[in-house]
């Protein structure tokens, strides 16, 4: 077996105290991405390249005791995979990102891993039935034409856009910001059993390694650099969420966010990357549009605006409001819903064309109605 081919030498390099993605892929560069040859550089080799003396001695004081942790952890199952960028199972995508890691854990179906197209969910922890409901609609449609669904595990969005895939029979990929002989939170350990079934559950990060808060911002990267595009469906000015977008059109990926109520704090941070020229959606044939090239071949389906699949709160909404003007208080009434979840769905009718608004501030159901 070649050098570069050895798990244990990927290991050492990736656990090095000190080395970092950026710095790592660095190394692999100039070091024709073989570990081994890094790992035994003479001092004055490293130095000749331009390496500062703390990487030196970083490199120097490399061990085997937390590789053999991983090593365990990969002889345990026969679903458990160790990918490094060597690999062809490695995500080329990924690949292209100048911190990408310089291996993944796998706990689940390698093959998920080449699975085109791919789509990321994000969105906050703490949506609403309405940003719930929405993610739902679109994951499901986005599983149905072909798409591989990434995200991160996490309570909300990320949850909701997991299961609407292992409903629809779809591929779907966990990140998590931890290892992988944890499920971080251990609520969600029984969608992480079924995502592994649908796809897999990946790490940059070790087994035995913690949800440390600043794992999060790192594993974000990965979700956007894994996927074509990335979906924010509700997220506050401060959402993590945001950290995912920003890495992902660092990357030169595709940001799609779903617009809501300007009065509700969940959709600040999706105005203010529409505003900084993210792509404003309503519905999933807006996704197909951008990638049209990859779905082609894809299972076809009819999504278009006027022949929409409505989620159940926005259906019962409008069956309320009907064809005479109504006011935003009869209707906030009538629904039993609040008033933030309300504005947001009328805000998506009123972009499929469902329903319009007077010169007074009433709502009818549009005369064009495609139903």
């Amino acid at each position: 077996m070649h050098a570069t081919d050895r798990v244990e030498d990927w290991l050492r390099l990736q656990q090095t105290r000190g080395i970092g993605s950026l710095l790592c892929n660095r190394l692999l560069k100039q070091f024709f991405h073989d570990p081994d040859a890094i790992l035994n550089a003479p001092k004055q080799q490293l130095i000749k390249h331009g390496f500062s003396a703390g990487v030196i001695e970083a490199l120097a004081r490399a061990n085997d005791i937390c590789v053999q942790v991983s090593l365990d952890w990969l002889a345990q199952k026969s679903d458990h995979h160790i990918v490094t960028q060597n690999n062809p199972l490695y995500p080329s995508l990924l690949k292209t990102c100048p911190d990408a890691p310089a291996l993944l854990y796998v706990a689940g179906d390698t093959n998920a891993l080449l699975h085109t197209p791919r789509l990321a969910f994000v969105g906050s922890r703490r949506c609403t039935r309405v940003g719930q409901s929405t993610a739902t609609v679109l994951a499901q449609q986005a599983a149905d034409i072909g798409f591989c669904i990434f995200s991160g595990l996490a309570y909300g969005i990320d949850a909701a856009a997991h299961r609407a895939v292992i409903q629809s029979q779809g591929t779907t990929i966990a990140v998590l910001a931890n290892g992988l002989d944890s499920v971080y939170p251990k609520a969600h350990s029984l969608l992480a059993q079924d995502i592994r079934q649908r796809g897999a559950l990946i790490s940059e990060y070790p087994p035995a390694s913690r949800p440390l808060a600043q794992h999060f911002p790192q594993r974000n990267r990965i979700i956007s650099g894994l996927a074509f595009g990335t979906v924010v469906v509700e997220a506050a000015a401060r959402s993590g969420s945001l950290i995912t977008a920003r890495h992902a059109l660092e990357q030169g990926r595709e940001v799609f966010c779903v617009p809501g109520a300007i009065n509700n704090p969940l959709t600040q941070g999706c105005h203010r990357l529409i505003q900084q020229g993210a792509k404003l959606i309503t519905g999933v044939e807006d996704i197909i549009a951008e990638f049209s090239d990859m779905t082609g071949s894809c299972r076809q389906h009819n999504y278009s605006s006027e022949n929409r699949n409505l989620d159940q709160y926005a259906k019962s909404l409008l069956e309320l409001i009907e064809y005479d003007p109504i006011s935003i208080d009869e209707i906030i009434q009538k629904s039993g819903l609040t008033p933030e979840e309300v504005c947001s769905m009328l805000v998506v009718l009123e972009a499929a064309g469902r329903v319009i608004c007077d010169t007074n501030g009433l709502y009818s159901q549009s005369t064009t109605d495609g139903n």
